[in-house]
């Protein structure tokens, strides 16, 4: 039976509890009793956390500095060509998020330009010639 829960690929922070359910601990006993038949892969959980708490495969960078972000300060959370999770999900790409795509997917939001011209409001349209009102 398959619970549906699918986590792979992400990078989180482990905050106060980590992945905990009541009654249960922390990570694979959670996981066993809320998300039975449940995937988790290839995660990175930032600031706790152990090896034996979670599934085979569960990464523990100490910091945020540690995952090896391009500048975490500066708002570039591209991994940098040294980083450890830098090519290891299982798909062979980045953990964590795909920061192109998503850069790509909001561009607009910004600038307020998505593909289309904008309407200028200083030239008006010209009045339509030949028509006849009867």
């Amino acid at each position: 039976m398959q619970s549906g829960f699918f986590f792979r690929n992400n990078i989180v922070t482990h905050g106060d509890y980590g992945l905990f359910g009541t009654d249960m601990g922390e990570g694979t006993s959670t996981l066993d009793h809320y998300f039975p038949g449940y995937i988790f892969q290839k995660n990175a959980i930032i600031g706790g956390g152990s090896a034996s708490a979670y599934p085979p495969g569960t990464f523990f960078p100490a910091s945020l500095s540690d995952v090896g972000f391009v500048n975490a300060a500066g708002g570039d959370y591209h991994l940098g060509t040294s980083s450890p999770y830098k090519n290891a999900g299982t798909d062979g790409k980045d953990i964590g998020a795909d920061i192109d795509a998503i850069q790509a997917a909001t561009a607009c939001v910004i600038s307020g330009v998505c593909g289309i011209s904008p309407i200028s409001d200083a030239i008006p349209p010209a009045a339509p010639t030949g028509l006849k009102l009867r």
